[in-house]
């Protein structure tokens, strides 16, 4: 009773002739038009009326709409003689109601949408990631395909070197070389860029002779602008833990520039020893940089004299990724006038790191390449360290000779003409798991290639290779398998 006290509702008794005979509002007043006693109901009722007219059970036809804006639940009774009628309005639980079979609908629809947004993004990501796998395989093609002519040119050229060593020629080629597979390798790291595909070889490098390969490089350059070049180290330097391809791009990028920038006074790169690290600088006297432009320097093709000297705008930014991929910083300081100076740190190898020399003497090795030149000088190196050389250019026939006589160490490039490095020694390794493996290629982005799974090498040695790299790699290796 209390809650019909409070509803809004008419009770509509209509008797045997279809005229209303009594009208009672027991809650809320409520006048419905067209409802007057004596007189038919309105159509809208009427109608509701014939349609139950045949049912002996209570029945409901809910939110049938009266007028405008106006709803209510129709209750049908019929009796013997009359017909009991209770209409209850309900035109704000009506607008509820259609509100939210609204939002559900629209509710439905950003549903649909939202899972055909996904369908296409799921879509779009498939094919990013196709052509981003595209993308690193044809950088690592390009890397290859350009790392293995440099490095046989650069194997040529050390050997000329030591058996010549007052001959200018060699140093000059090599020279060549170096600058040449740094503005490839410029290139080839800014379109890795963002993929984390940079693998680095992290070894002991010696600073000593990695500055006097600098200074042979540069000193003829340097001169021939009227440039001093020094290059100089302090007692205590010795190694430094970095890759040395990398270490060596770096340096090459920062002497280019140096050099370039520079228009009379002098050069120089000067090795320190801070605590457990190495610090390189490598001053000019140039023409410096604005405050302003010493971090947009390293981004990239940005250069802040786009009408001076030339250059791709990529080296600062690469040199100072592959700083920090090994550990370091490059910073910058520069004055208007008074020229500029790069410098960044390396740590310096733990003594307890040091790990001790495998001989190679006596080892058997199958060599797997297939550029002739490359295959020519890696067999030098190693008749050079007493290995016993088995050598060919193709994977089957790699697979072949193994299986025949096994060996105690497998060398192979990662692109050969029939398959790839990987396969071989996934193929090595099954049947064989104590056998030592290198992988040796132009390419660092290997990732593609070994399915996530890596456990089949022993080391891997990126070109160019030089001779000690080489033979630190396979002497890890060889220290790797006799500890399985």
């Amino acid at each position: 009773r209390e809650v019909l006290k409070n509803a809004r509702y008419v009770v509509v008794v209509v008797d045997k002739h279809g005229l209303v005979d009594r009208l009672e509002c027991p809650g809320i007043q409520w006048q419905v038009d067209g409802l007057h006693i004596g007189l038919e109901p309105p159509e809208t009722i009427k109608a509701i009326i014939d349609a139950a007219a045949d049912s002996t059970t209570p029945q409901l036809f809910p939110y049938v709409q009266l007028a405008a804006g106006v709803s209510a639940d129709i209750h049908i009774l019929n009796r013997e003689d009359k017909k009991q009628i209770i209409l209850q309005e309900v035109s704000e639980r009506y607008d509820a109601e259609h509100r939210y079979q609204q939002k559900a609908h629209e509710v439905s629809l950003l549903l649909e949408k939202q899972a055909e947004l996904n369908r296409l993004l799921e879509e779009r990501r498939a094919v990013a990631e196709e052509a981003s796998q595209a993308k690193s395989r044809f950088i690592a093609s390009m890397s290859h395909e350009f790392r293995s002519p440099i490095s046989s040119i650069m194997a040529h050229a050390e050997v000329l070197r030591s058996e010549q060593p007052d001959a200018r020629e060699p140093a000059a080629v090599l020279r060549a070389s170096w600058y040449l597979l740094t503005l490839v390798e410029n290139l080839l790291e800014q379109g890795r860029m963002g993929e984390g595909e940079l693998r680095l070889d992290l070894t002991g490098v010696d600073v000593p002779g990695l500055l006097d390969d600098m200074r042979a490089l540069f000193e003829i350059q340097a001169s021939s602008r009227g440039l001093t070049l020094e290059i100089d180290h302090s007692d205590h330097v010795g190694l430094v833990r970095a890759d040395e391809m990398r270490l060596r791009q770096v340096l090459v990028n920062l002497l280019s520039n140096a050099i370039r920038y520079t228009r009379e006074g002098g050069i120089s790169l000067v090795c320190r020893r801070q605590g457990d690290a190495v610090e390189f600088c490598v001053a000019d006297t140039g023409r410096g940089i604005d405050e302003d432009d010493l971090e947009r320097i390293f981004k990239p093709f940005t250069r802040v004299d786009p009408g001076g000297e030339g250059g791709a705008g990529l080296g600062l930014t690469i040199s100072r990724q592959l700083v920090a991929a090994m550990n370091g910083e490059l910073g910058v300081k520069s004055r208007v006038g008074e020229g500029s100076t790069f410098s960044f740190t390396l740590p310096v190898p733990e003594e307890d790191q040091q790990e001790s020399v495998e001989s190679l003497e006596g080892l058997s090795v199958l060599l797997v390449e297939d550029d002739d030149d490359i295959r020519d000088m890696y067999r030098i190196w190693l008749e050079d360290w007493g290995l016993r050389i088995r050598s060919v250019s193709r994977l089957e026939q790699a697979i072949a000779e193994f299986e025949r006589d096994p060996v105690d160490l497998v060398l192979t490039d990662l692109f050969l003409e029939d398959g790839n490095g990987v396969e071989l020694l996934n193929r090595v390794r099954k049947n064989n798991p104590q056998v030592a493996t290198v992988l040796c290629s132009g390419s660092d982005s290997i990732k593609a290639y070994c399915g996530g799974d890596e456990s089949a090498i022993d080391c891997f040695v990126s070109k160019p290779v030089s001779a000690i790299r080489l033979e630190a790699a396979l002497q890890s290796a060889v220290r790797k398998g006799s500890s399985k």
